[in-house]
């Protein structure tokens, strides 16, 4: 299937009106029996795609601003979470206990247990300020199992009498308000991206669908003109000459 980006998306609009202005200035030649091909259909069908495209213009920067926002509250997460470990690992807790909460940490920090033949070597949760590894293929980095993650390691941290830091950051107090942000960002993102998603997919439908887009009807029209004029005349070659394409 062809795409286009959104500038194609714009060239379609511009290339409809101008089909559209093309056929109205055939005059009384110009009479489809087609009633979907009609002048009044044609600039329907723009006026409909142009509303289309405008709701996904007012939409996009809800979602944007959503999505940017919870990159700002999930980016800390990796080094408070190292951070935290490292102190859990001083406070004298059982080495059974640090070998059954690493797993969970590793999933948070996207660790995978052993690592792939050719792949860089895993990030060391032991390591204060460790980032994200280079290989995140197999990791469980969405946002929901962060979240998912966060909660379950909040939850074996409060089963550890010992884990008591002095750091603000690293108490569990501390720890539960950075899960209640995230948890909300996710939800603004959900919120936001939904009319966005409903918004394209109405556009898409309206400029794609293969009886009724406005990519169909710009090829009905020029069959149509094509058999109106000839297949070297003006008038044929002028609306040939516009593109359209379907979009994603």
């Amino acid at each position: 299937m062809s795409t286009t980006s959104e500038s194609g998306i714009a060239s379609n609009l511009g290339n409809f009106q101008t089909l559209t202005g093309f056929c109205q200035s055939f005059g009384i030649k110009y009479k489809p029996s087609n009633p979907l091909i009609s002048l009044d259909a044609l600039n329907g069908y723009h006026q409909l795609a142009t509303e289309s495209v405008d709701a996904v213009s007012a939409a996009k920067p809800l979602a944007d601003r959503a999505s940017d926002d919870r990159e700002i509250v999930f980016s800390p997460l990796n080094d408070i979470v190292t951070a935290s470990f490292n102190s859990l690992r001083s406070c004298g807790a059982s080495p059974q206990v640090i070998a059954d909460i690493r797993p969970v940490v590793n999933k948070l920090l996207g660790r995978r247990a052993s690592v792939a033949k050719g792949e860089t070597t895993p990030v060391n949760p032991e390591e204060p300020g460790a980032g994200a590894p280079k290989v995140i293929s197999a990791s469980q980095q969405s946002f929901d199992s962060k979240i998912e993650f966060m909660g379950a390691y909040i939850e074996a941290l409060k089963n550890e009498p010992k884990y008591i830091p002095n750091e603000e950051e690293l108490k569990i107090t501390s720890l539960t308000a950075l899960l209640g942000n995230m948890k909300a960002a996710n939800k603004a993102v959900i919120d936001n991206s939904t009319p966005l998603v409903a918004a394209r997919s109405r556009r898409n439908q309206l400029f794609n669908n293969p009886d009724t887009g406005l990519v169909a009807i710009a090829n009905l029209v020029k069959k149509y003109v094509k058999s109106v004029y000839k297949p070297k005349s003006i008038e044929f070659k002028k609306v040939s000459a516009l593109s359209f394409r379907k979009i994603s």
